[in-house]
């Protein structure tokens, strides 16, 4: 019977080698399309920096495999940010990647220059994205808060349930007066475009959105923008380093004896 021991003795080994396997080694096999600037932890208990899905930037999130997802067959990695808090499960093939559950808040600077970020609030959001991140499925409901503007007094929330068109991923968001809309496309590649309108009664709230860099037009103003989501991973970037640079840092001084 000794040779049963050693076969117990080689599984329970192997059990925990896999229970200490790097989350990288198993990332890209489990969730296409969820990727990091640098992967640290185990299977279970990760964490990925500077992550980002289908090229959408989400930041520092906590990472691991779904135990759940994993007894029914399925290798799904969890992912949740706090601060604002953002989670989700990512998973499939790389022929249908499957960004599933995600609810929480990402803001995202798709504004010009000069305006502070959108923020969008995520319902129950499902995404099937293609080998090149064309837009297969959409579903559940998107939210955006936008910033204070120029001769407005309120920006009410406006909301969608986003959807494709051809490869594109279409996030066409409208107040419920449809006086304000913000309209979002996402092309294979991380290619974005949005574009805010307003319909506008008052000559000085139109001025004012006008000095502000909109663009007249018969039915009020309208700002467009467009970029790709390398710039917003890069405009990211350079915040977080901004935060480090302003934390105190330790110089290893230690005080004088008086």
């Amino acid at each position: 019977m000794r040779w049963y021991w050693w076969i117990l003795i080689l599984i329970a080994l192997v059990a925990l080698a896999a229970f200490f396997l790097p989350l990288s080694f198993v990332l890209r096999q489990a969730a296409p399309g969820l990727e990091a600037e640098r992967v640290e932890g185990s299977i279970w208990n990760g964490r990925l920096r500077g992550a980002s899905y289908g090229g959408i930037p989400i930041g520092d999130v906590d990472a691991g495999l779904d135990f759940g997802r994993l007894l029914q067959g399925e290798a799904n990695v969890r992912f949740e940010r706090l601060g604002p808090r953002l989670s989700g499960r990512a998973g499939g093939t790389l022929e249908d990647r499957r960004l599933e559950g995600l609810n929480g808040e990402l803001p995202l600077s798709i504004l010009p220059q000069g305006f502070p970020p959108v923020r969008l609030q995520f319902e129950d959001v499902s995404l099937h994205l293609g080998r090149r991140q064309n837009c297969l499925s959409a579903s559940g409901v998107v939210t955006a808060s936008l910033p204070d503007l120029p001769g407005l007094r309120r920006v009410p929330p406006l909301s969608t349930t986003p959807r494709c068109e051809g490869d594109a991923l279409i996030v066409p968001l409208n107040a419920p007066d449809q006086r304000l809309a913000l309209h979002i496309g996402v092309a294979p590649g991380g290619v974005w475009k949005a574009g805010l309108g307003i319909r506008l009664e008052s000559p000085l709230a139109a001025a004012a959105l006008v000095a502000a860099g909109f663009t007249p037009t018969p039915e009020g103003v309208r700002l467009d923008s467009s970029g790709t989501f390398d710039d917003l991973r890069a405009l990211e970037q350079a915040a977080r380093g901004a935060v480090q640079a302003e934390k105190p840092q330790d110089a290893g001084l230690t005080a004088e004896p008086r």
